[in-house]
């Protein structure tokens, strides 16, 4: 077999590999992204949105980019971070009210996110896994963003 047809095979194999893993992510999170997906929206704002990555809320903080800011949306059973067509290339990007805290913080210089840097840091759990989440609305104050987030139901620490 020549270089060419090598590449096309490893190609094919790494496609079939990533495919597996989005679908079998997309199965796991559905618990709890497909009843909040489904569920009216209450509050909805642009954001700037960092998602902690890593197992065990180790790794780092990775900015959700979208076309624009990503919405961020307040269900009666949870919270949502949209990025419209391309949600299939995310994950964790649904927590469950039920269990949810937040506190205010500002954001830090890295990685840059510009404009306001007021947030709220939000822990919750999507059913298969503990979420962590930085939101800084654009648009919105966040006195605003927090006062719809205590009447959703998530619990409020220092």
């Amino acid at each position: 077999m020549n270089t060419g047809a090598w590449f096309f095979v490893v190609s094919i194999i790494v496609m079939v590999a990533v495919l597996t893993g989005l679908a079998l992510r997309r199965r796991r999170e559905s618990f709890a992204r497909e009843p909040v997906h489904g569920q009216s929206v209450i509050f909805a704002t642009r954001a700037a949105v960092l998602k902690r990555v890593g197992a065990s809320g180790g790794g780092g903080w990775v900015t959700l980019k979208g076309v624009g800011w990503p919405q961020f949306l307040v269900h009666p059973g949870g919270l949502e971070v949209t990025i419209g067509v391309f949600d299939v290339l995310i994950s964790g990007n649904t927590v469950l009210l039920k269990g949810a805290t937040m506190r205010r913080e500002r954001l830090s210089t890295w990685p840059l996110v510009g404009g306001n840097r007021d947030c709220i840091r939000l822990w919750g759990s999507d059913g298969t896994g503990r979420r962590e989440w930085k939101v800084s609305p654009r648009g919105t104050s966040v006195e605003k963003v927090w006062a719809e987030l205590v009447a959703a139901g998530v619990t409020p620490t220092e």
